[in-house]
């Protein structure tokens, strides 16, 4: 499974176009003017093989780019929230359920990946705390009108 079909809304068009992995079960998700195609299983293998890639299609030039999620999987779940590609969970080749997220921010001139924080500073008053185990965010706002502000960043204070 080598190749995809893309449909063009605004030209009423189909397209297939051949991914650089054979692969099935694969996340996808369109963001702005990219296309991304993440893991899956390598379809050139008879037993389960879980792929990281990531193929990247930029439909206004109709070129190919690659690039990797942090952990190979199939079955990922595939979402975009504004200007950023999220994969989120999947299954690994052992058949384990994964609970990681992969964040492509697609906001420039091109798709890049997002490395997700291992570890933390939480500063309440003025007392900082490191967290380094790993994190996993949660957050309810009540009632709807709220209003609150959660900031993230890594030690350089970039993300």
């Amino acid at each position: 499974y080598a190749t995809v079909d893309i449909f063009d809304l605004f030209t009423g068009t189909r397209a297939v176009a051949t991914l650089s992995q054979a692969r099935r079960s694969i996340g996808a998700v369109a963001v702005r003017s990219w296309i991304l195609f993440a893991g899956g299983w390598q379809a050139t293998t008879p037993s389960a093989i879980a792929s990281d890639r990531v193929d990247i299609l930029d439909t206004l030039t109709s070129k190919w780019s690659t690039a990797q999620i942090s952990q190979a999987r199939a079955w990922i779940s595939a979402t975009s929230v504004g200007s950023l590609a999220i994969f989120a969970g999947g299954r690994l080749a052992s058949g384990v359920v994964s609970d990681v997220v992969d964040v492509f921010d697609c906001s420039g001139s091109s798709c890049v990946y997002v490395p997700i924080p291992t570890s933390i500073t939480v500063v309440t008053s003025s007392n900082p705390a490191i967290i380094t185990q790993p994190v996993r965010f949660s957050f309810t706002v009540y009632p709807r009108n709220a209003v609150g502000v959660v900031s993230v960043v890594d030690q350089s204070g970039t993300l």
